[in-house]
């Protein structure tokens, strides 16, 4: 189980520019590509992978596991790996090889190890700047507010770096669930109150009806945006390019995104490029707040 079967994608591709990189073209600042297609659906072998591969991150949506081996960046998913980068074709499978090794021995081994469930649930740099104080006072090591949610979203640094953050007002437990052998086959989050924000009330099936509150009033349209798309309620944005952005506003990478979407790097930056353009900005994280504010993502 978990051979690799073929290399279904194998190709040169152009990260700087957009000229056609093949065959025997000038392939100057081109790299090779690679994805590769499993025999088995091997998602039950990232908690392993997690714990054993150093550098692994597991992440919860979509689950899949980045690794890097041999310097090299690579995407595992349940059923294909992708990886970019590469100077030649000898390249990729040598790469190839060494991941189907990888793979097995992990596999083969997999009884000894003790799996690490911990899955990372990034909250966008978006999210985190609305909790942040946004005063850039620099108590926390960061420059600014912004540098610091970048650094929570990559979880370089916890929230209590912050000393001007807010009481939080929950928290989650993390509970095994267990297979008939005694093995941990998943986990299941539990979110609770910090203790010190625990009161005790008799239970009532009824709800308390709050007063109700107004109906948001419609973020104002910026007057940077395209013209040709401000009366659009998307602003003009295909929905590749909507996909694209919300994993842009959830804090990915151009090369985490292409291996997330199966498109190339390249492709990605290409479709950042247009979003800024329509949304008229100059960055990830105003691209980010503008289309949360609009309701977009």
């Amino acid at each position: 189980m978990g051979l690799l079967k073929n290399i279904s994608d194998l190709r040169l591709e152009a990260p700087t520019n957009y000229q056609r990189c093949a065959g025997e073209k000038d392939e100057t600042g081109c790299f090779w590509s690679g994805a590769f297609k499993l025999d088995a659906d091997i998602a039950d072998l990232f908690p392993y992978l997690n714990a054993v591969v150093e550098n692994a991150v597991y992440y919860e949506h979509p689950e899949h596991v980045r690794l890097t081996i041999d310097d090299r960046r690579c995407f595992l998913y349940p059923n294909s790996a992708s990886a970019y980068f590469f100077e030649d074709r000898d390249q990729v499978l040598a790469f190839s090889h060494r991941l189907m090794v990888l793979i097995n021995d992990i596999d083969s081994r997999r009884a000894s190890i003790e799996p690490n469930h911990e899955k990372l649930r990034p909250t966008s740099v978006v999210d985190l700047l609305k909790i942040l104080p946004r005063t850039n006072c620099g108590k926390c090591g960061y420059m600014t507010c912004q540098s610091f949610a970048v650094a929570l979203n990559r979880k370089t640094v916890t929230p209590e770096a912050c000393p001007d953050l807010g009481e939080p007002l929950s928290a989650q437990v993390v509970y095994p669930v267990y297979d008939t052998a005694g093995a941990i086959r998943s986990t299941v989050t539990i979110e609770t109150r910090p203790k010190r924000f625990q009161t005790h009330r008799p239970h009532t099936d009824k709800i308390a009806q709050g007063p109700t509150e107004p109906a948001p009033t419609a973020a104002p349209i910026p007057d940077h945006i395209d013209p040709r798309y401000r009366l659009e309620p998307r602003f003009g944005l295909s929905d590749r390019e909507i996909e694209v952005l919300r994993r842009v506003a959830e804090g990915h990478t151009n090369v985490e995104i292409a291996a997330a979407l199966f498109i190339s790097p390249h492709t990605v930056k290409s479709h950042v490029i247009h979003i800024f353009n329509k949304l008229g900005v100059n960055d990830r994280t105003q691209a980010a707040v503008l289309a949360t504010r609009h309701g977009i993502l």
